[in-house]
């Protein structure tokens, strides 16, 4: 099969209600139209089929390679370039995406990519898999419905754990029949909100500098969290929602033990967790590591806006009255 052919089928497999093709050329790369939650991408789709290894390791591994040294991977203006392989050994065909790296771009070089048939045969079952080769290369397999998803992570530049991708496609009851006939809009939006919070998360963390709010905590364990929570109506994922929150501090405002002023940021600790602090030394650790008051994000506008604060507590109403709100 060519591969303008390739592409071709590719659309049909991901649904040409999704993917539209701008130009075909000669499938090396061809361009492509993706519709996403977040609006249209349009991409430059380096697409190729995955074959046997041809090394003794058919039982386990799998091989994409691309065309020849006369076609490289290109980024042509204003496109996001994938690399994809296609596995069709099976009834449920499977998309592995391979990471476009500086050296694989314009080289002219000719490239073999393995992945584990492991990793093949987890996407054919639950939709979405990844792996991290023994190279430091990290892989994503997902079956092609999914595209637009993988296609808005990439745009965005984030990552959702693949464990995440692979609840939401078991919860929406899809089976292989409606995989292939009726492509899982219900689903495509779930992860969509993924995305979106993963991005959210991001911008959050990057207006702190990394560091948490309440304890100036780093090691890349810092995370994003809303202020009025994301599963109340209107509920903006503007950064002025959001505070950088380590693991512990994420978990204790999620329960309802850390309260802030609106006016000062001042922060106060549920009276059960100062109680714990005189016998447990790990509870005294974490009283004394937490600020009086929130730290300062890089830019003043990404302060947290005090009616996102008053909002929170009009939520979980009752859930404050132990700090008199």
């Amino acid at each position: 099969m060519s591969r303008s052919k390739l592409l071709t089928h590719f659309v049909d497999l991901t649904g040409r209600d999704v993917v539209r093709i701008v130009e075909a050329r000669d499938g090396w790369p061809g361009l492509v139209e993706i519709k996403t939650t977040s609006g249209l991408v349009l991409a430059a789709i380096h697409i190729g089929p995955i074959g046997h290894s041809h090394r003794d390791r058919s039982s386990v591994e799998r091989r994409f390679q691309n065309p020849n040294q006369r076609h490289p991977v290109t980024a042509p203006l204003g496109t996001l370039p994938l690399l994809l392989g296609l596995w069709e050994e099976n009834l449920r065909p499977v998309v592995l995406a391979m990471e476009i790296t500086k050296h694989r771009l314009e080289a002219r070089t000719r490239q073999s990519f393995f992945a584990s048939l492991h990793l093949l045969q987890e996407a054919e079952a639950f939709g979405w898999a990844e792996q991290t080769s023994a190279s430091g290369e990290h892989l994503l397999a997902f079956q092609p419905w999914l595209l637009p998803t993988f296609v808005e992570m990439r745009a965005a530049g984030v990552s959702v754990p693949g464990s995440q991708v692979a609840s939401i496609v078991a919860a929406s009851g899809i089976n292989v029949e409606v995989a292939l006939q009726h492509p899982p809009e219900r689903a495509r939006r779930a992860a969509s909100v993924l995305v979106r919070s993963a991005v959210f998360s991001s911008r959050v963390v990057a207006a702190y500098d990394g560091l948490c709010a309440m304890c100036g905590l780093d090691f890349g364990l810092v995370e994003g969290a809303h202020i009025y929570p994301a599963s109340a109506s209107e509920s903006p994922d503007e950064v002025w929602n959001g505070l950088a929150l380590c693991k512990n501090h994420h978990a204790a405002f999620d329960r309802h033990k850390v309260c802030i002023d609106p006016g000062s940021h001042r922060l106060e600790l549920h009276p059960e967790i100062l109680s714990k602090t005189s016998h447990n030394d790990a509870c005294q650790r974490f009283v004394d590591g937490t600020f009086s008051r929130l730290s300062a994000p890089v830019r003043p506008e990404f302060y947290p806006r005090p009616e996102m604060l008053e909002r929170r507590y009009q939520h979980f109403e009752g859930l404050y009255a132990w700090a008199g709100r």
